[in-house]
């Protein structure tokens, strides 16, 4: 049974691992592919060499790069343990601002609430969301 899991910068990078379970949930194969800048392919090309049977003991990147964090996500996503952190749509009420543009303020460089809050304009006003911008 193959499985194909995407995450995405919208316009930008992409990764797709492609996974083979046999019958009893064993990865066979998995395949890493992705489109990108220089970071992301280096990226891919070092955790290819990890992926296989090894999915549910690798140890997850830790760093705060687009890339690292979209590689955590997807791995995380391949052991079923994927919980964004963020579940509604909209992220800021008063401001509008979706969860998914939040996200991806993260995913671009925004590594602050204060930069999220700039590239964004999420927890500008009233602040109730200033803690979910936070995390």
């Amino acid at each position: 049974m193959e499985q194909v899991i995407k995450v995405s910068i919208p316009a930008a990078d992409e990764l797709i691992l492609k996974i083979e379970r046999d019958i009893h949930g064993t990865v066979v194969s998995a395949r890493l592919q992705g489109v990108g800048g220089p970071e992301l392919l280096s990226l891919m090309q070092e955790w290819r060499l990890h992926l296989v049977d090894r999915i549910n003991k690798l140890i997850l990147p830790k760093g705060n790069s687009s890339g690292e964090m979209m590689l955590r996500e997807l791995i995380l996503r391949a052991r079923s343990q994927w919980n964004p952190p963020q579940m509604g749509e909209e992220l800021c009420h008063c401001r509008f601002v979706k969860t998914d543009r939040v996200d991806q303020s993260i995913l671009l460089g925004a590594h602050t609430p204060e930069k999220i809050s700039l590239w964004t304009t999420a927890s500008t006003a009233c602040g109730s969301c200033r803690k979910d911008v936070s995390e």
